[in-house]
């Protein structure tokens, strides 16, 4: 199997996961628009972006893709193809926990905000 179809059977097959786990409005989208970059997943409502990390790819220019994604507050996972392939399970546990802790940071600078009487 050639790089680019093991590539695109990653993706299907992360995304299935995605879809099965039932995580209400914070779903994963595939190949998404973020900004200037293109990311393999995105949740916007949690501002959190999946990067899958190829052999071969350009590290320094996916640190720099990584690195303005997070100027504007666009938290970045990166994640082995080899793991995914390992493991996806584990991969998809991992994920969902992040997703979690990233939905109590959001409620809890919302408290905050209330309680302070300044706007989110």
């Amino acid at each position: 199997m050639g790089i680019t179809k093991m590539i695109t059977s990653i993706h299907k097959a992360l995304a299935a996961k995605f879809a099965a786990a039932d995580m209400g409005r914070y779903t994963f989208k595939r190949h998404a628009v973020v900004g200037s970059a293109i990311v393999d997943f995105n949740c916007h409502n949690l501002g959190l972006a999946l990067a899958i990390d190829e052999e071969g790819q350009n590290d320094t220019l996916a640190k720099r893709r990584d690195k303005s994604l997070e100027s504007v507050g666009i938290k970045v996972m990166r994640i082995s193809a080899g793991d995914i392939l390992t493991d996806i399970d584990a991969v998809v546990r991992t994920q969902t926990a992040l997703a979690v802790t990233r939905i109590v940071d959001i409620i809890a600078v919302g408290i905050i905000a209330a309680i302070s009487g300044i706007g989110p």
